[in-house]
């Protein structure tokens, strides 16, 4: 928005204030601060992102060790209930009932099996042979085995732990005759220590270890839930419906030594350099556009010399000739408005007020010595050849009359026309005689030229002259001067018309 200032020129109001270089270089260091700063959050992401995929391939290795490992235990006592349950001496005990061998055999194998927690034989009418509890089978073992007995086949191994102490979980081998009949089921449970000291080596500092059965139910579980963006990594143990899962928080990015530090600095110096030299081109700039502004001030005065200035930037040395040829344009056009500013329209002399000036230049010579003669000319009957043949004649009239007077002056006189039918003339050391005769000369050219004119050859029109001189080293007004040769000229036009009359106070 522009409001007025100062002498009319339009300024800006400060609700539409511009942009500065130097706000937008300041600007530009700001912004470039934040993308070194994004670009080192970037990077340090991309680093804590190949850390956690470095340590969960690392998990994920250790993950399928300790799957092998359980594996390995879950093997080991399922070739041993397998081994049982083909054993001829099961077949016999399973085959006859009797629990006290029964009992004696289950003691026998504790001894050889430490790490088993429960022994028995299920015979296929749903009897345990031999004592329950002294055998180590709880009521949700019997409970699994009748289900088994029955024919169902939940995913295994069971585990149980009711009692925390002696969690455990049940592994079981079908026994068949030699006719392939079912005799019944050979039931081994091993502690969940056994699969503890498997997984023990896996442990470590900051780190969830966990095996799950089926419905997310923790089997063993070590040092709690997993912490918050911990990485973490699932594996099958094969043969089971149970899963391992280790989670670990990440470890801190490892930079180099000083690199935060190095970093920072390196950014700091980059924004530094960015801003110093923003500000040194805003400056550099600042300057350029104040030297344009004072050469357009030298243009709008007309005091623009394209010499005077060298710019110091490529973006500034193109405009230098654009504003020379405006300059040169502008200057162009005033002396075109100044042309016609002071000369008349219809003949191309010089104007009242050109001949005015020029005869403010007359009064001076005068007073310094020189010898200056004024006279008016008037074009007898021009109004009446207006009335009668039109305007336009009279124009064509006034325009023939021109060229004739130009065409008779002197290098040093000058001519205008000061309005109507009336021009002045001005003749520079030009003695009263040799005054008379220029304008007798003129008049003959006129009658000459216009009675050659095949258009304005049969128009009556003469022409009157009076003539006064400025006298020599004497003040004398232009208005004094000017009706000294009126009123010659009246005088003239009052003997007839058609001569030429020379101011009486004069000659």
């Amino acid at each position: 928005m522009l409001a007025g200032g100062r002498g009319g020129r339009p300024m800006l109001s400060r609700r539409s204030r511009l942009p500065s270089v130097q706000r937008t270089a300041f600007v530009a260091a700001l912004a470039l601060a934040a993308v070194v700063a994004g670009m080192g959050a970037l990077q340090l992401h991309q680093l804590r992102a190949l850390a956690e995929d470095r340590e969960r391939a690392a998990l994920g290795s250790e993950a399928v060790e300790a799957a092998g490992a359980l594996a390995a235990v879950l093997g080991y006592h399922r070739h041993v209930v397998e081994e049982l349950a083909r054993s001829p001496r099961v077949h016999d005990l399973l085959a006859f009932g009797e629990a006290g061998p029964a009992a004696r055999w289950a003691r026998e194998l504790h001894a050889l099996l430490p790490d088993v927690v429960g022994l028995a034989l299920f015979t296929a009418d749903g009897r345990i042979l031999g004592d329950p509890l002294a055998q180590r089978v709880g009521p949700a073992c019997l409970a699994d085995l009748r289900r088994r007995l029955s024919g169902e086949r939940p995913p295994g191994p069971r585990f149980h732990d009711q009692i925390p102490e002696l969690a455990h979980f049940d592994l079981v081998a079908e026994v068949a005759g030699d006719a392939e009949e079912p005799l019944g089921l050979v039931f081994l449970s091993v502690p969940v220590t056994a699969l503890e000291a498997v997984l023990r080596p896996f442990r470590a500092e900051g780190r969830s270890l966990r095996v799950v059965g089926p419905g997310g139910r923790a089997l063993v579980a070590w040092d709690g839930a997993p912490p918050e963006g911990a990485v973490t990594v699932r594996m099958a143990v094969p043969g089971t419906a149970w899963q391992i899962v280790l989670a670990q928080a990440p470890a801190p990015v490892a930079l180099p030594p000083g690199a935060v530090a190095a970093t920072a600095g390196a950014a700091g110096v980059a924004v530094a350099l960015v801003l110093a030299l923003s500000l040194w081109a805003a400056r550099r700039f600042h300057g350029e556009l104040r030297a344009v502004e004072r050469m357009l001030r030298d243009v709008l005065d007309r005091r623009f010399v394209a010499t005077d200035w060298h710019p110091r930037l490529e973006e500034t040395s193109r405009i230098l000739p654009a504003i020379a040829e405006l300059a040169a344009r502008l200057e162009k056009e005033r002396r075109r408005l100044a042309q016609e500013s002071l000369t008349d329209e219809l003949t191309g002399l010089p104007n009242r007020r050109h001949f005015n000036r020029e005869l403010v230049r007359a009064l001076e010579m005068a007073e310094r010595g020189a010898v200056v003669c004024v006279g008016m000319v008037d074009l007898d009957g021009l109004k009446q050849v207006n009335d009668t043949h039109g305007h336009e004649t009279g124009d064509r009239l006034l325009r023939r009359f021109a060229e004739t007077l130009d065409s008779q002056l002197r290098r040093t006189d000058f001519a205008g026309r000061i309005g109507g039918d009336e021009f002045g003339v001005i003749l520079y050391g030009a003695s009263a005689e040799n005054a008379v005769r220029f304008m007798d000369r003129v008049r003959r050219v006129w009658r000459e030229r216009l009675a050659g004119d095949p258009e304005l050859g049969t128009l009556a029109c003469t022409l009157s002259c009076g003539l006064t001189f400025v006298p020599v080293e004497e003040a004398c007004s232009r208005v004094e001067v000017l009706r000294r040769a009126d009123r010659a000229l009246y005088e003239a036009k009052a003997r007839g018309r058609d001569q030429v009359v020379v101011d009486e106070a004069i000659g």
